[in-house]
């Protein structure tokens, strides 16, 4: 059995027995789908921890964030904005400020962005945004709050400096144009699994076109040269953000396949009834 191999830099997704054990951006999936209510630190909480902004254009809006400092030592915590991204593993990260056009950079201030908590005490933060006039669709970006004790410890692997993060997303209603086209159908040989037959990798490279994020769903077929189905399995949700690429990566788990020509196909649904697909073939030796 061949199949071509397949490469490039895109975001990975992959799925075995249809359970997804690699996700795009977990915090933020998790938040947004399971409402989560904290942020991970170990001497700080703020709440809450997403933000999912529906703000019209032209209008600003104050909210307010909750921090806690939930360890042992007193210390100062500092807050600053700056972009996330997700490379093409599927991880999130976070990056420079206006790293790219649908950066929140400038929109957000903060009030105080400097103070000082003791062991157990509160402090509330004023975060205004402002959307300008003409936004359309999606924007994101997020706050970091840096906490700094007052005693640095005698030695430290880290530069000793802990915090929290609030992601934040901002979406002008009215304006959200989803889109989005499969770029790439793929059957792609298994090496790890040797050389049995079905041994692959049923691959789909989909890319989010429109100007909003998309959570797209659907599944993958393998079909014999009459048509017949033979396979078919899901892929769950999962967020995609808009002008971003995703390769979606299922391994073959169906009845062994007898030499001959067959068909891969993917189908994916982004929203609102909006589908689209893909095929390619591929042969069994």
């Amino acid at each position: 059995m061949w199949f071509p191999w397949v490469g490039g830099h895109t975001l990975r997704f992959w799925f075995a027995g249809g359970t997804r054990v690699g996700v795009l951006a977990p915090l933020l999936v998790a938040a947004f789908l399971l409402g989560a209510a904290i942020s991970a630190s170990a001497n700080l909480t703020v709440s809450p921890p997403v933000l999912d902004l529906r703000m019209t254009e032209g209008t600003r809006r104050t909210l307010s964030l909750h921090v806690v400092n939930t360890g042992a030592q007193a210390g100062q915590i500092r807050v600053r904005y700056a972009d996330w991204e997700q490379d093409f593993r599927g991880q999130t990260r976070l990056i420079a400020a206006k790293s790219f056009d649908r950066s929140l950079a400038g929109w957000v201030n903060v009030t105080p962005s400097v103070f000082e908590l003791d062991p157990g005490q509160e402090q509330e933060i004023a975060l205004t945004v402002e959307v300008p006039p003409g936004a359309a669709g999606t924007y994101w970006g997020a706050l970091v709050l840096e906490f700094s004790p007052q005693i640095q410890p005698a030695f430290s692997t880290a530069d000793g400096v802990d915090g929290a993060v609030v992601w934040m997303m901002q979406t002008v209603p009215g304006t959200e144009e989803r889109q989005g086209k499969v770029l790439r159908v793929q059957a792609v040989r298994d090496w790890p699994r040797g050389t049995l037959d079905g041994a692959f990798d049923a691959t789909l490279l989909f890319v989010n076109s429109g100007n909003t994020f998309v959570i797209p769903e659907g599944w993958f077929e393998v079909r014999d040269a009459t048509g017949l189905p033979l396979w078919r399995k899901r892929f769950e949700p999962t967020l995609i953000l808009p002008g971003r690429m995703v390769e979606i990566v299922m391994p073959y788990n169906g009845p062994p396949l007898a030499p001959g020509r067959y068909v891969l196909l993917g189908i994916v649904d982004y929203g609102d009834g909006l589908r689209v697909a893909g095929q390619s073939l591929f042969s069994v030796r």
